[in-house]
């Protein structure tokens, strides 16, 4: 009867060790699954990461170029406003050339009448 019990627990035994290596085969293969799963989900984050830091630095250049347009655009409306300012100030320079040419102008004809009639009063 001992021997009968020795083999019922040798084969329990023997029955337990492989559901226990059969679970231990699963988790090694579940385990290696999640690893291959990090591996790829790590690839895809460092993929994705490269692709946002090309898409920040592209981002990055074209705001400094539109900062150096806004920057020679500021200076050539500078400029602009410089001649519209010097412009404005030879106008001003020339009609006050004509208007003391204008004055001129009259006192001329002032003179020539005052000429003209006192030469038709000595006459």
């Amino acid at each position: 009867e001992k021997l009968m019990n020795s083999e019922a627990v040798k084969e329990q035994l023997s029955a337990q060790k492989e559901e226990m290596e059969q679970q231990l085969e699963e988790s090694k293969s579940k385990l290696e699954s999640a690893e291959a799963e990090v591996a790829r989900v790590r690839e895809t984050l460092s993929e994705e990461g490269d692709a946002v830091q090309k898409e920040l630095a592209a981002a990055r250049e074209e705001a400094n170029e539109a900062k150096q347009q806004l920057s020679e655009s500021e200076s050539k409306s500078a400029e602009l406003a410089a001649k519209v300012e010097e412009s404005e100030s030879m106008i001003a320079a020339i009609k006050a050339e004509l208007e003391a040419m204008h004055l001129r102008i009259e006192e001329l004809e002032s003179s020539i009448a005052e000429s003209s009639r006192i030469g038709i009063i000595d006459c």
